[in-house]
């Protein structure tokens, strides 16, 4: 059986063998420690291109917009004390009115949600 050991020589193993297995023998309660060191090699890449860039942002913001909406009918039920300090922090959306021009195209309105941008909500602090 070869032993191929990085950062050591084989005897410092070996005599650390020994004295663990010694101390194994007399104390049954050792407490046993380790320490792991890992290391690898930088990933450098280059800088990506602004198209590039641009494009990544979009689909994260795409991501945003389009994942699912918080469920605050599941965690603040209707007419209790913290559904009505969670509607305080966080206001309805502006409903899509016909005679209305609006900046960045017509709300899309889904659950109390505009899904034109992505959800923000606060939470209260006393629930």
């Amino acid at each position: 059986m070869k032993i191929v050991l990085f950062g050591c020589n084989k005897t410092m193993f070996k005599q650390g063998f020994i004295r663990w297995n010694s101390t194994a023998a007399t104390n049954s309660a050792v407490k046993i420690q380790s320490t792991l060191l890992l290391s690898r090699i930088p990933v450098v890449t280059a800088d990506l291109p602004v198209f590039q860039q641009q494009y990544y942002k979009y689909q994260n913001e795409l991501w945003r917009r389009l994942m699912w909406t918080f469920p605050k009918w599941f965690y603040f039920k209707e007419g209790t004390l913290s559904e009505q300090r969670y509607r305080e922090l966080n206001k309805d959306p502006v409903f899509n009115n016909p005679n209305l021009e609006f900046k960045g195209g017509r709300p899309e309105i889904r659950h109390q949600r505009d899904r034109r941008f992505k959800q923000e909500i606060k939470l209260p602090k006393n629930i």
